[in-house]
């Protein structure tokens, strides 16, 4: 995947920090070190470059790869939401959101990875934005993407994304 994001700023940054600014974690730009690309103006660059007022930064994302010790599971899931990116279900109780010593095999990220796979997708690698403890029940938002996962942690504080987000479940 690749995303192009501009230095709205004023200021000469160095792109990793550019990147930390817009809510890319640390494991996200080492993988992007390694196996990614970063470009301004055609040229390659590296994280330890200068990204300037103004410039604009293409990158290409690395893909991600699913872990084998995570398998599929094809129990129901309930949809709530989806579209390219994101993911809302509605989580039974005692339903784990996440795999762990108790439960491996049937869990929501289990649950969301068959989901996935018998879609077609190539992204197998769920990433729970909103966890909920085994015995509640509730809605979880799931970036299908990981860079989504950046970019919900850059724009949650963002009153615009609560409202948007608060839109889909508000009841009219």
């Amino acid at each position: 995947m690749i995303m192009t994001m501009q230095n709205a700023t004023s200021e000469r940054l160095k792109i990793k920090a550019f990147l930390v600014s817009k809510g890319f974690s640390h494991r996200l730009i080492s993988s992007i070190k390694k196996s990614g690309m970063l470009r301004i103006d055609g040229q390659k660059k590296t994280t330890a470059d200068f990204i300037e007022s103004g410039d604009i930064l293409n990158l290409r994302l690395p893909k991600e790869k699913s872990d084998p010790n995570v398998p599929f599971s094809f129990e129901p899931l309930t949809v709530v939401f989806e579209d390219a990116n994101w993911l809302v279900i509605d989580k039974p109780a005692g339903l784990p959101s996440v795999p762990g010593p108790s439960n491996r095999d049937d869990t929501v990220v289990n649950r969301v990875k068959g989901h996935l796979k018998n879609q077609g997708s190539q992204d197998l690698v769920p990433h729970v934005i909103t966890r909920l403890d085994r015995f509640t029940s509730g809605v979880m938002l799931i970036a299908k993407i990981g860079w989504q996962l950046a970019f919900y942690r850059h724009k949650s504080s963002s009153t615009r994304f609560k409202k948007s987000i608060g839109r889909l479940f508000r009841e009219d």
